[in-house]
């Protein structure tokens, strides 16, 4: 009886929820970030534009996210795992290859579908060797609706090393 209770509500909740989608394609780049070109891992989102340190996701509280990640790495697998974004009946979300998901091996696409749950500023990066050290990470927003900051300026300061 609980059991359907809490499903019934899930399925409420995602019935009601506005979808935010994002369909990326990560491969490799040529890039200078430093002044010296590099090869890097790079993200293209919906419109093809290159995104070096990934484009930021931005969701309100309760929406349903939905990213359709295509990987075009030839010779690695990869995941996106979503720091601070809790996978609350999607643990499969969650990114950690071999242990909530199989990697997404090349040439071939995961889609990753979770409530944004937890409001605030996040982290998403690759969960593969050192994939995120090569750019593949960014920045997940979660806001809530009824944000007392509302209006005031907003500025994302994300800071890597090679």
């Amino acid at each position: 009886m609980i059991t359907t209770f809490i499903l019934f509500n899930f399925a409420v909740i995602l019935s009601e929820a506005t979808t935010v989608q994002y369909n990326w394609t990560i491969h490799y780049a040529k890039y200078d970030p430093d002044g010296i070109y590099h090869i890097v891992i790079a993200i293209d989102d919906d419109d093809g534009i290159f995104n070096f340190l990934g484009p930021t996701i931005r969701a309100c509280k309760n929406n349903i996210i939905q990213v359709i990640v295509h990987n075009n790495l030839p010779n690695e697998s990869t995941s996106i795992h979503w720091h601070g974004i809790h996978q609350l009946n999607t643990p499969w979300m969650d990114g950690v290859s071999h242990i909530t998901q199989y990697p997404i091996m090349p040439m071939q696409s995961f889609d990753y579908t979770f409530v944004a749950s937890s409001v605030g500023t996040h982290w998403f990066h690759s969960h593969i060797g050192a994939q995120y050290a090569d750019g593949l990470f960014g920045v997940p927003i979660v806001e809530d609706s009824e944000d007392s900051y509302e209006g005031l300026p907003e500025f994302l300061f994300t800071m890597t090393e090679w």
